[in-house]
Order: C-alpha cells, then sequence, then structure tokens
C-alpha cells in the first residue's frame, strides 16, 4: 500500500481542552509502519506535544549503532498527521524512504558532527580525524 509522506488521518481527543494523540485508533497502522522495518531494533518513544516520536537502531559492522527516530506530528485543527523519518544509517536511508514513503527521493543524508564542529570535546570520532 503506497501512501504520500504528506497526510493521513489521525484519530483525536479533546482533553482539559487539549489536543492529545489517541493513539489506539492508529496501533495498526503505527505496527505496520515499525514492522515494515524489519532492520531497525524499536527501543523507546515520547509524546511531545503533537508529536509522537519512535526511537529505534540498526545494528552496524563495524560495532556501532545507527539511530532511526519515525514521527508522527499532528496538523492541528484536523485529524490528519504528517509523517517523519530520520536515520544516521547511510547504508538504510534510501530503504526506509522507500519502505514508508514508497520513495527513494525523499531521504536526507546524514552527515558527521566531527566534519563540521571539530573543537566539540565530546564529539565522537572515527577514523583518524
Amino acid at each position: 500500500m503506497a501512501r504520500s509522506a504528506e497526510i493521513l488521518w489521525l484519530a483525536e481527543v479533546y482533553v482539559m481542552d487539549k489536543f492529545q494523540f489517541a493513539w489506539q485508533g492508529l496501533e495498526w497502522l503505527i505496527k505496520m509502519d515499525l514492522e515494515k522495518l524489519d532492520f531497525v531494533q524499536w527501543d523507546r518513544y515520547t509524546e511531545a506535544g503533537d508529536n509522537l516520536n519512535l526511537y529505534g537502531w540498526i545494528e552496524r559492522e563495524d560495532s556501532y549503532k545507527d539511530f532511526v527516530l519515525v514521527t508522527y506530528q499532528a496538523i492541528t485543527g484536523t485529524q490528519e498527521y504528517k509523517l517523519s523519518a530520520y536515520t544516521s544509517s547511510a547504508k538504510y536511508s534510501h530503504k526506509i524512504s522507500e519502505l514508508l514513503f514508497d520513495d527513494t527521493t525523499s531521504h536526507t543524508d546524514c552527515k558527521r558532527i566531527e566534519n563540521v564542529f571539530n573543537d566539540v570535546k565530546n564529539v565522537i570520532r572515527l577514523g583518524n580525524k
């Protein structure tokens, strides 16, 4: 089932005059999205304002792990949401875009902090940098 990254249906509930997600109505869709990315080990989630953020890890061959963040963001005043996905994985970036959005061009390449902010003391340094 192909779908756009733009807008999808979202159930909503008003609690104490504040917008809250009714995730119970979307559990099947979220489960389907998470299971599409079967190379990701899903770990945690946060609810921040109108966002549901889901965090996972991808094992790498060099003993490091790449992160994955999938976000469902409510569109205020509607019953719709926007789906976003981010990863530090160069290997799986296109695959994530293809599986979630049926589009390999909607991905964004992740860049190394050490290559731009090289004087940060608590940065992970790879190689001889």
